[in-house]
């Protein structure tokens, strides 16, 4: 539904796939456990459920947080390393985005991965409801090897500051030469 409010208009229309890497931590209440393949299917029909259909309705509930690291650096590993398209919505939920960061604390530890995010203490501080933040990652092959994590007011700051550099130094040398 998140992504489906986010990127449903945009022109042209993403490609909305559902990936059961990326699904919530699994704890057997219901906040936590998906519908059914075919009434997500009914429901948004837009978007492509095959890799649902694939790995099924087995997985045990009550799914620890090691289990859901594992998926991380698995979707790291497999899905994201091998994506070909320029940009990606990953759009997921906070458990499996606390695990992640996990996954990258371990990679930057081992001096894998280079890091540059816009939070202090970006391997603690826990998402927000509803956040949406902007990175950029690096690749050699198909390893990771970077990434630039901005929250959204910073990357349209940044954006929009980039785009009026050039006007704010042409100013400047104005200036400096009417002085």
């Amino acid at each position: 539904m998140t992504a489906t409010e986010l990127f449903y208009g945009a022109v042209p229309r993403p490609r909305f796939v559902a990936l059961e890497i990326l699904r919530e931590k699994r704890t057997g209440y219901a906040a936590d456990e998906r519908s059914s393949v075919d009434l997500l299917q009914q429901e948004f029909p837009h978007v492509d459920f095959s890799d649902l259909s694939v790995h099924g309705e087995d997985i045990p509930k009550g799914e620890d947080n090691d289990a859901v690291r594992a998926r991380a650096c698995a979707f790291l590993e497999g899905p994201l390393a091998n994506m070909e398209e320029e940009a990606v919505a990953l759009v997921t939920h906070k458990g499996w985005l606390r695990e992640l960061r996990g996954t990258l604390k371990g990679f930057f530890d081992e001096g894998l991965l280079r890091v540059d995010f816009d939070v202090h203490k970006w391997d603690q501080t826990l998402y927000e409801n509803a956040e949406i933040r902007v990175a950029t990652c690096g690749w050699e092959g198909d390893q990771l090897t970077s990434i630039v994590s901005r929250s959204v007011d910073n990357a349209l700051g940044s954006v929009v500051h980039e785009a009026c550099k050039p006007i704010i130094e042409k100013i400047a040398k104005q200036t400096s030469r009417d002085s």
